[in-house]
């Protein structure tokens, strides 16, 4: 049998020194190309990992420490060339580099015939690093060695102090049995106070917002008179005070308030943006402006910051930030009780949540959908991080006049406080995923910033004895996957994992893997979005138990993948109560929300991220360019004794409280979450608590949330066969599938070419327009326009055909014939169809169909109308194109892996 490469894992580190200098030459073409900016790019397989800036001179003096796990018979990529043209590559084996550890050079690169052009010459130096070879935390803590992660724009930051959260709020009955807890952490009443103690600002950043809701609901919070104050109105309260509220928002291009339309994703934008209107709080809707699909992603960062009074002190204050899962909005607000039913008429009643079942209401009753999340306070420098974030974001995309000024900012505590107070005792580093068309200054002029996806494949390769893992999603290490190899799910966390159990095997050395999750991801279970995310889970974790099986049988060691690594989600089932809520309606019989009540039983949501910020371990939150993102790495000095012992901190009591809050048991086993049998209680919990979920008796679950995420035992290491969710939640039929498929086809056409459009504040920024400078120059930016605006392009063009063919309405034969190859060509796309037995290829389909509309159109008489149409919209295009400059579009030059892999 052949034996498989070995992954070329570990880390590469890059430095891009210069290239030949530009030199005119002829013939023109090439004056074109050579004359514009030049950047790098370095691919490992097909997917791009480094970009230098782009640099006239040609001179870029760039490093990346560039993080890999891909199969070793890979080849690297390092391409020359400007945003029209390639200019020159070199190719490295994996193996190769392997072997020879340094590469160090100026060399020739090929051009398109695949010679080598001695003229087009690189100089740079890649070095690997095996990942075996990384410390673990221990060493690295113990001896004080760790000084942060070295891609990051915010160094890591001492002196700081951290409070940890889970959930919006706990009961005061919530005891866990650990010294370090103590009283219950209650987020959002800490986040009023906070509020309310905020003399100079209050930083908001958030992906969803709603100013009506309510933070503290708590019938017996010692904060009383906060109790049913609305979010805006105590932010408009404080601005009248003075205070600098300044709140911004993502801008869902999805919400279209002339037509009342809340949008897809429900995120209260253009509620807020109303709502403080003509009040003293500012208030901003910021869009994500993406260079390839602007309405598909979004700014996920969820931020809080506000300045606050120094612990102990009467005067001096300083920044605190808020930062994890703190959305403002809808659902959010929940206990470690997550409850489904008792709280409908109660803390629920004022923003009942539930988007999973189609036409939930409270007026039809629950369940709610019960919601769990972690969160950070942060106090230090590491505060002024996360509110130089935001001003970098706001100074990008808004006027930064309307922020507090730097000379206000002086009256705070300063960044560099060298406060001792014992409480002060953690290091703590600011993470995130953004670009730099959404912040200004970024690290070492760097275009992309990941340094939350470096982060938590540093931490993971670090691991000493487990990892534990709560987060809403799990994809991953697609290039590993058995399908859909290239769906553009690249990032390396799950492949980390399993390759660290691996290495543990290998070291016969105990390690235990635990992910949280939830049952499905967010939306209506038979929805397509939902379905493709659970089968990109199902090939994660497929690939991690395979590479974890092919260990154990390599090592001849004796178990199975589950005594490493296991998946639980989160549920509740619970009794109906005397005195619970009835709705004046209910729902239809049979449908999954009459099931749901019938049963009394629903997932609770894990919206949580550990580590704590608002990335999710999916492509859109690691990526840098999909969605922006913020998170912290914490950890306290006090975590190692003078004896070199480790001593459990507040990051122990953290898990221990997260641990007690699932399974209702402070087990001493948890102290020990590395051991075979901790894996083998928490595997017993899981399952039993399945079986009541999953049960066609109602039984309470009496406070136990965890159960073994549902799929089915695996009949070999590397096979693991589809979920076997219930049927009230997360089947779906046949029979629907095919009665939507059409549908939901057209429905996908049209959302994928719309989330192909560009702004058209940017198309149309007159700031932008100027005459050419000659035929080069108009040929030039006709090229990158009509890359740039194609799609922009094609609607213009389309409702002027439709605008000079008004007349249709008076010739219904014409208009019936123009809807009907409208609607084919939406139905049937380029899919396949079958004719008496043969198979049409799907672009014959489409041949077919230009044909036979060209041909109606001369018959039916319109023909001249729509010729007329297209031949203005064309020069319009072309004018428009020529006219309008292209030195502030990123016009990159590798595609989006599909617009299916976008929700990843």
């Amino acid at each position: 049998m052949e034996e498989k490469p070995k992954l070329l894992h570990g880390t590469i580190e890059a430095t891009i020194f210069n290239a030949t200098p530009y030199s005119p030459s002829f013939p023109l073409n090439c004056i074109c190309a050579n004359g514009k900016p030049a950047y790098v790019t370095i691919k490992i397989g097909n997917k791009k990992v480094a970009k230098t800036t782009e640099e006239c001179e040609r001179v870029w003096n760039q490093t990346f420490q560039i993080q890999c796990a891909h199969p070793g018979d890979s080849t690297i990529t390092i391409t020359l060339k400007t945003s029209c043209s390639m200019l020159g590559k070199f190719h490295i084996q994996a193996q190769e580099l392997k072997e020879g550890s340094l590469i160090n050079g100026f060399f020739p690169l090929l051009v398109d015939n695949g010679k080598p052009n001695s003229r087009q010459k690189l100089r740079f130096i890649l070095w690997f690093k095996p990942a075996e070879l990384e410390p673990s935390w221990t060493k690295l803590l113990r001896n004080g060695e760790f000084q942060g992660l070295r891609n990051a724009t915010f160094p890591q930051r001492s002196n700081c102090r951290v409070k940890l959260y889970h959930d919006a709020h706990h009961s005061s009955s919530f005891q866990p049995p650990f010294d370090l807890i103590g009283a219950p952490r209650n987020l959002w009443e800490d986040v009023y106070i906070a509020i309310e103690d905020a003399k100079y600002l209050i930083y908001i950043a958030g992906w969803s917002f709603n100013p009506k809701i309510v933070l503290v609901r708590d019938p017996q919070t010692e904060i009383p008179h906060a109790r049913e104050v609305k979010l805006g109105e105590l932010l408009k309260k404080k601005s009248e005070e003075g205070v600098a509220v300044r709140v911004m928002i993502w801008d869902d291009e999805t919400s279209l308030p002339f037509i009342k339309n809340k949008g897809v994703m429900n995120t209260h934008d253009e509620d807020a943006f109303s709502y403080f209107k003509h009040t003293k709080v500012i208030c901003r809707k910021c869009p994500r402006l993406h260079h390839k699909f602007p309405t598909l992603f979004a700014h996920h960062q969820k931020t809080i910051t506000m300045d606050t009074r120094v612990h102990n002190s009467v005067n001096e204050r300083e920044i605190m930030s808020f930062l994890g899962g703190v959305d403002l909005c809808d659902g959010r607000y929940d206990t470690e009780k997550h409850s489904l039913f008792h709280t409908l008429d109660k803390e629920s009643r004022s923003d009942f949540y539930q988007t999973n079942i189609a036409g939930a209401s409270l007026n039809k009753g629950g369940p709610r959908e019960p919601w769990h999340d972690a969160h950070a306070c942060v106090t230090g420098e590491a505060a002024w991080d996360v509110l130089t974030n935001f001003e970098q974001r706001w100074t990008k995309q808004f006027d930064p006049s309307v922020l507090v000024p730097e000379n206000t900012l002086v009256n705070l505590v300063p960044r560099t406080s060298s406060s001792t107070l014992s409480e002060r005792d953690w290091k703590v580093q600011v993470y995130r995923s953004i670009d730099h068309v959404s912040a200004s200054q970024l690290f070492r002029k760097l275009t992309v910033e990941r340094s939350i996806h470096e982060a938590y494949v540093e931490a993971i390769r670090r691991a000493d004895r487990f990892i534990y893992i709560e987060n809403q999603y799990f994809i991953g290490g697609c290039h590993l996957w058995e399908k859909d190899k290239y769906s553009g799910c690249t990032n390396l966390i799950p492949i980390e994992i399993a390759l660290k159990v691996v290495s543990k095997i290998k070291a016969k050395e105990r390690f235990a893997v635990y992910i949280v999750m939830p049952m499905w991801p967010e939306g209506v279970p038979e929805s397509e979005p939902v379905q493709d995310i659970l089968h990109w889970t199902r090939e994660t974790m497929k690939m991690m138990y395979r590479l974890i099986g092919e260990a154990l049988q390599e090592s001849g060691e004796q178990g199975h993948p589950r005594d490493y690594l296991n998946f639980f989600c989160l549920a509740n089932r619970e009794h109906k109560k005397e005195g619970e809520y009835l709705p004046p309606h209910s729902p239809h019989h049979e449908t999954q929300y009459w099931n749901a009540q019938k049963h009394r039983r629903f997932m609770v949501y894990v919206h949580s991220k550990l580590m704590i910020g608002s990335a999710n371990v999916n492509q859109r939150s690691m990526d840098g360019q999909r969605d922006t993102e913020i998170a912290i790495g914490c950890y306290q000095c006090k975590d190692y004794g003078a004896d070199n012992q480790i001593e459990h901190g507040d990051i122990h009591a953290y898990r221990m409280s997260l641990w007690y809050e699932h399974t209702a048991s402070a087990d001493g086993l948890f102290l020990e979450p590395e051991s075979a049998e901790c894996v083998q209680r928490m595997r017993s919990i899981g399952d039993k608590m399945w079986k009541i979920y999953n049960g066609e008796e109602n039984v309470d679950m009496e406070g136990v949330h965890l159960v073994t995420y549902p799929m089915k035992n695996m009949t070999n290491y590397d096979t693991i066969p589809t979920s076997t969710t219930p049927t009230t939640t997360t089947t779906t039929t046949t029979t629907t599938a095919a009665n939507l498929e059409f549908i939901s086809r057209a429905k996908q056409r049209i959302q994928e070419s719309l989330a192909m459009c560009r702004p058209w504040n940017l198309m149309f920024n007159l700031h932008s327009f100027s005459l050419p400078h000659g035929i080069i120059d108009i040929v030039s930016r006709i090229r990158s326009n009509l890359s740039y605006f194609h799609m922009n392009y094609t609607i213009l063009i389309l409702i002027l055909v439709l605008v000079l063919n008004l007349g249709l309405l008076w010739y219904p034969i014409s208009l019936i014939i123009f809807v009907s190859l409208m609607a084919a060509w939406l139905f049937l796309g380029d899919q396949m169809i079958m004719i008496f037995g043969y198979n049409i290829n799907g672009w014959v389909v489409q041949f077919i169909s230009v044909v036979v509309f060209v041909g109606l159109l001369v018959f039916t008489g319109i023909a001249s109308n729509i010729f007329v149409a297209l031949l203005i919209g064309a020069v319009l295009v072309v004018v428009h194109a020529a006219l309008r400059r292209t030195d502030d579009l990123f016009v990159d030059e590798e595609q989006v892996a599909s617009l299916t892999s976008t929700a990843s």
